[in-house]
């Protein structure tokens, strides 16, 4: 998916708006939030989500961390295959945000 590929959406964000649309527990409907994020091949979509403890998120204290993210929609890919590529590149992303989490722990030491 275009989220998993941007890789800079983490599990536990929270979507809190998409476009200019903003998302309320209590206004939150799961078939509307489906059509917004829907949409044509090739045509953009600005997803907004906070981050509990820190950009890295890793923080100690509660602070969110509120980012935007525009994702460009494509074809949904089903299949064995395209999970198995999917889960290869997530794995590749996350192998480069700990090795990016290292160089700035040294950074900071020093």
């Amino acid at each position: 998916s275009p989220a998993a590929l941007c890789a800079q959406i983490l599990i536990g964000d929270e979507l809190i708006g998409i476009d200019q649309i903003l998302i309320t527990d209590t206004s939150c409907i799961l078939e509307d939030i489906r059509k917004n994020i829907a949409g044509p091949n090739g045509s953009s979509t600005c997803l907004h989500l906070q981050r509990r403890g820190g950009e890295m998120g890793t923080g100690a204290h509660s602070a969110f961390f509120r980012y935007s993210v525009t994702l460009q929609r494509s074809v949904l890919k089903l299949g064995l295959d395209a999970g198995k590529r999917e889960t290869e590149k997530e794995n590749e992303q996350e192998r480069e945000r700990e090795q990016n989490r290292e160089r700035v722990a040294i950074l900071k030491s020093q």
